[in-house]
């Protein structure tokens, strides 16, 4: 037997090799976009303090605010946790369907609750981007101005489905309660009002 390959088998070989590399060319182009999307669709599950205090009884409070997947890739679901009280009693957890790779939308207005924290009262929660004062009229009729802050810079920077979104954690006398919230702009414009129901706000 000889082992000389004959002209016409080489241009079988050639063939079959360049069919060989276009097949692997072609699995690798479809496949890989798919994996770039995928990778830039998926989060891991990860939770991050937002803001934590003493409380006027010397209680540790915390704002933290996590994210993961919602149900696939698609969309996450964002969520922030309030601990007026640092503890799982008279605090609640807030969380909304925002897009994969995004964060809350410009037109979210406010998710809130007015909550007994031991010796005292707390009205916390979240509220849109536009919203720079929160107005409570309160059950005697006064009035209370609470200022809503951002998520620190160095957060806001690393994970953008922070951003968009305000937070505050203000406490008050056990005597009085929020009847309304009168959410304003940076000028002082009236953006709308939210009335408490049961104490939750949205």
């Amino acid at each position: 037997m000889s082992d000389t390959i004959r002209p016409g088998h080489i241009g079988v070989v050639v063939v079959l090799l360049a069919f060989v590399m276009s097949a692997v060319f072609v699995h690798v182009a479809i496949a890989s976009p798919h994996a770039m999307l995928s990778a830039k669709r998926c989060v891991l599950p990860q939770e991050h303090l937002i803001a934590e205090g003493k409380n006027p009884n010397g209680k540790r409070w915390t704002v933290t605010g996590s994210v993961h997947d919602n149900g696939g890739c698609r969309s996450w679901l964002f969520s922030m946790d309030f601990r007026p009280s640092g503890t799982l009693t008279g605090s609640s957890r807030w969380a909304w369907r925002i897009p994969a790779g995004g964060h809350l939308p410009t037109n979210f207005t406010m998710n809130a609750q007015d909550e007994s924290a031991g010796s005292v009262r707390a009205f916390y929660g979240a509220v849109g981007i536009r919203i720079k004062a929160i107005q409570l009229i309160m059950g005697n009729r006064k009035h209370i101005v609470v200022r809503p802050k951002l998520a620190p810079l160095a957060l806001r920077e690393r994970f953008v489905w922070l951003r968009n979104v305000r937070y505050f954690v203000r406490y008050y006398s056990p005597g009085e309660q929020v009847r309304d919230a009168r959410l304003l702009n940076a000028q002082g414009g009236l953006i709308g009002v939210v009335r408490g129901e049961e104490g939750e706000f949205s």
